[in-house]
Parts: structure tokens; C-alpha cells; sequence
């Protein structure tokens, strides 16, 4: 399994999203290898959707694409952009991961600040992003679960 570096954007104020957040779910392709699946993850862009990772399930030769779907809500601050890649909070050293399964879960707190919530995510392993609404902090994990017959990468690592 790959090593999981965490770093700080250069610049948070350009990498926060304000007045949304992202929704999360999954596209899916038919007949592709994994290099074209790798591959539609990074060309991906429809609609205010990105690609935040990929998983390639060989039996199938099925692609599925976790897409990041930004969602305009007053209020709401989320970080970070997902379509920068300097913006990424987590990355794995390797581009592909033999024997895994990408998903994500998230974990909710009350919370009043941003920089509060900033905080939770950056001391979280493997958080990726969070948002601030409503006084409650929402972190989301990325999961990377060993499973044989797929391979998985971010869009950005």
C-alpha cells in the first residue's frame, strides 16, 4: 500500500469553495482498460463535476469514476477546490493501487469555525476536504479497502 503525505495549500483562501459544497457519487464505464480508466478520471469534467478518483475492476473491465458534484448553497464553506490539483490535502505516493477499492466516509461534528474545521480535517488522516454549515463541521475520509480484482488511484497524487 502507498504512503499518504499531507500538505498544507500555499494559499488557503484561493483553494476554499464559498457558497457550496460537493456532493459525491459515481459514474461508470463500460468495456475500458485500466489506463483508460486512469485516464477518464483525469480528462473528466461535466457540469461542475470532477473526478476525485478512479477504480478499475478487471473481471468486469468496468471503470467506475468518484465524482465530486460542487453544489451552490449561502453559507456554506467547503475546502478545498477540488479542481486544483494544488489545492489537494491528501495524496498517495503511488498513482495506482493494486488490490483496493476507493470510496470515502465522513464524520460530522458541532463546530462554529472555519479555521476550527480546517484543523479537524488537516489532523485527520487521509481527510481530503470538509465543509462548514449550519454550525457543524463535516470531514470527509478517503478509504482505500484491500480488494481483490480492482485497482484504484486519485486524480491527483
Amino acid at each position: 500500500s502507498g504512503t499518504t503525505t499531507t500538505t498544507q495549500a500555499p494559499n488557503v483562501g484561493s483553494c476554499e469553495k464559498k457558497d457550496g459544497y460537493y456532493m459525491f457519487s459515481y459514474n461508470t464505464f463500460k468495456r475500458l482498460s485500466q489506463a483508460e480508466c486512469k485516464q477518464k478520471c483525469q480528462d473528466f469534467n461535466e457540469n461542475n463535476a470532477f473526478c476525485y478518483g478512479w477504480t478499475h475492476i478487471k473481471k468486469k473491465n468496468k471503470c467506475e469514476i468518484l465524482k465530486a458534484v460542487f453544489t451552490s448553497v449561502t453559507g456554506v464553506v467547503s475546502s478545498p477546490d477540488l479542481s486544483k490539483e494544488e489545492c489537494a490535502l491528501s495524496k498517495e505516493s503511488s498513482c495506482v493501487i493494486e488490490k483496493t477499492d476507493l470510496y470515502m466516509t465522513t464524520d460530522t461534528e458541532k463546530m462554529d469555525s472555519a479555521a476550527d474545521c480546517a484543523t479537524k480535517c488537516k489532523d485527520t488522516s487521509k481527510c481530503f476536504m470538509w465543509d462548514l454549515d449550519g454550525g457543524y463541521c463535516y470531514t470527509y475520509i478517503r478509504v482505500l479497502k484491500k480488494s481483490k480484482g480492482r485497482t484504484s488511484g486519485l486524480k491527483y497524487c
